[in-house]
């Protein structure tokens, strides 16, 4: 993004209780247990994001270890951590939306 539309995001969407919110998953209310059975995951990384990089999307992808269940990891390229608000956000969700209905499908067969 260019630096006006960076800034005009970030005055536009914005609130002080977001920066908390990485901190607040540090203690025992983050903790997760990536072992055990869960739903379908979808993880959405972003190529240049700078905040959560898309390496460490992706190896907390990999950690969900439950042969049982499904986790995926996905990488957009030239998108940085507002992905869903950046120009070609239409492609972004239509990569969700497949990956959604593709597992709706699976549980209603």
């Amino acid at each position: 993004m260019t630096i006006e539309a960076s800034n005009g995001a970030y005055h536009e969407f914005a609130v002080h209780e977001s920066r908390q919110v990485l901190r607040d998953i540090m203690g025992d209310d983050g903790k997760v247990d990536v072992e055990r059975p869960h739903p379908p995951l979808l993880f959405v990384g972003a190529e240049k994001d700078e905040i959560i990089p898309n390496t460490l999307v992706a190896r907390i992808a990999e950690s969900y270890t439950d042969q049982r269940s499904h986790s995926e990891y996905v990488k957009f390229s030239s998108r940085g951590h507002f992905i869903s608000g950046q120009n070609g956000w239409e492609k972004v969700a239509l990569r969700v939306e497949k990956w959604l209905e593709s597992h709706l499908a699976a549980v209603r067969s």
